[in-house]
């Protein structure tokens, strides 16, 4: 019932270019409406009678509680034995680099203009093998001179490493979203123009869309691709929903949450987090896994909320972007492939509309294999993307990905039931602190010179290599257990 009040709030607010069966209509592989206006599920303002009137209100209440009790309780007690503020060193490091990260985002964000650019001299009839030319040195320039760069930088801090570096990967994504869809805009458009001539196909187009502005190769503009860059979305298309305006108390909400969130997050990691990760010399593997299991669930659940909450939502309003369901029920989830849908929306929208239907509808693989494909290429990158944080390459978080593809195998079985819930969480409260651990510790024991990075074994090696065997022995005796029954059965 709230969900529906809340859909149809949102669709009052909606501009003109938000009518149906037109916003997605560029995207046809997908063969579904993909944007439509909606709100996040804790979004506190997203109900129609503002917070009195969300029937969550009250753990809202209990959070906000919570989180200035922490807070206020880690600050007394840092004053009162250390005489500062609590995690005033990991503040201070941030504020430092703060201005150093600063000139590589922006030549960044001005190197993608190289995009629409591309795509404009597409559209003006630049050659098909000039513009894969330029495809390929502007998505391979922007991905290894980012990587370069940060290899270069071996001072910088894992916090800046990781923000640079997460936005790179967010913005190679949506430099290939925007390639692939406007490239299938330009073959339509040809044939349109070839078939029926410029007039049949400008009256083509206005039935389509009332705003001409909008459609191909109108859309091309630096304009268009620095709102595409803005907006909380990784798909790209030529309409999205809209909201009439911007409100900007929402705006000042969402920076005070982030604010409050952020302040949780930094107190959480310098004081119980890190003190556990930086001294592999005194916690054993077993011990500081144990240790963390709270604290580093707690940082995910932090980490998750402002993340997908207060900042996406505020790069929402202040570009009026419609669609905002980032992420669906995931807490709810049983199987983990109902995980990898629901918790980040806008990844798996990515996903199937750029990788997984393109392998199945133009390279003609199954949807077993496609599926498969696309949970390598996930895989991949999280390895690479650690290996640029901490500077070597082990394939823990690589391994562990890969087995959720037997997992969701062995668990179809659990699908909508408790015991799928509870195994679920399970994975969540465990897995998080191992990876934590599999990573940090090698990490803090090579810059203190107790281990080799040339060495591909570590201590760590036995308690993953015994996860791993009892995983596969599970699995080994599942299908065993399975295949018995079967043949008992067509016997």
């Amino acid at each position: 019932m709230v969900e529906e009040k809340v859909k149809e709030k949102r669709e009052e607010n909606d501009g003109d270019d938000n009518e149906d069966g037109e916003i997605d209509w560029d995207l046809p592989w997908v063969r579904r409406k993909i944007f439509s206006s909606r709100s996040s599920f804790f979004d506190i303002s997203g109900h129609e009678e503002g917070f009195t009137g969300n029937p969550l209100r009250g753990f809202f209440h209990f959070a906000g509680i919570m989180f200035v009790f922490y807070t206020v309780a880690e600050n007394v007690q840092s004053l009162r034995f250390k005489g500062e503020i609590a995690a005033a060193e990991n503040l201070s490091v941030l504020a430092r680099n703060l201005i150093e990260i600063a000139p590589p985002f922006m030549a960044m964000v001005l190197f993608t203009f190289l995009v629409p650019l591309t795509q404009w001299g597409m559209s003006k009839g630049l050659p098909v093998y000039l513009v894969i030319l330029f495809r390929f040195l502007i998505q391979s320039g922007l991905f290894l001179g980012i990587c370069i760069f940060l290899w270069e930088m071996e001072h910088w801090p894992v916090s800046q490493t990781a923000f640079l570096l997460l936005e790179m990967f967010v913005f190679s994504l949506k430099v290939h979203s925007y390639f692939d869809v406007n490239w299938y805009l330009h073959d339509q458009w040809v044939a349109e123009k070839g078939k029926e001539g410029k007039e049949g196909k400008e009256g083509k187009q206005k039935e389509k869309e009332d705003d001409l502005t909008s459609c191909y190769p109108h859309n091309i503009s630096a304009g268009n691709w620095f709102f595409f860059l803005n907006i909380p979305t990784l798909v790209y298309t030529t309409k999205y929903p809209r909201t009439k305006s911007i409100r900007w108390w929402y705006v000042l909400e969402k920076l005070f949450t982030t604010f409050c969130v952020f302040s949780f997050m930094t107190i959480l990691i310098a004081e119980k987090i890190q003190p556990i990760w930086t001294r592999p010399d005194i916690y054993d593997p077993v011990t500081a896994i144990v240790k963390l299991f709270i604290p580093v669930t707690c940082l995910y659940l932090a980490t998750f909320y402002i993340v997908f909450e207060p900042i996406l939502n505020g790069f929402a309003e202040v570009t009026r972007y419609g669609d905002r369901e980032y992420y669906e029920d995931w807490w709810n989830s049983t199987t983990w492939d109902e995980f990898a849908r629901k918790w980040n929306k806008q990844v798996h929208l990515w996903a199937m509309c750029h990788c997984y239907l393109p392998l199945i509808q133009r390279r003609k693989l199954s949807k077993m294999m496609a599926g498969i494909l696309t949970f390598f290429i996930s895989s991949v990158i999280h390895e690479l993307a650690l290996f640029m944080i901490f500077r070597f390459l082990r394939p823990w978080i690589f391994i562990l990905q890969m087995s959720q593809i037997p997992l969701i195998m062995i668990g179809g079985g659990l699908k909508g039931t408790f015991l799928g819930n509870a195994l679920f969480w399970f994975g969540m409260v465990f897995g998080p602190p191992l990876i934590s651990i599999l990573y940090t510790r090698e990490y803090y024991l090579i810059r203190m010179g107790l281990a080799d990075p040339t060495e591909v074994l570590s201590s760590v090696l036995p308690l993953f290599g015994t996860l791993v065997l009892g995983g596969f022995f599970a699995f080994t005796a599942y299908f065993l257990l399975v295949g018995k029954k079967k043949t008992q059965k067509e016997k």
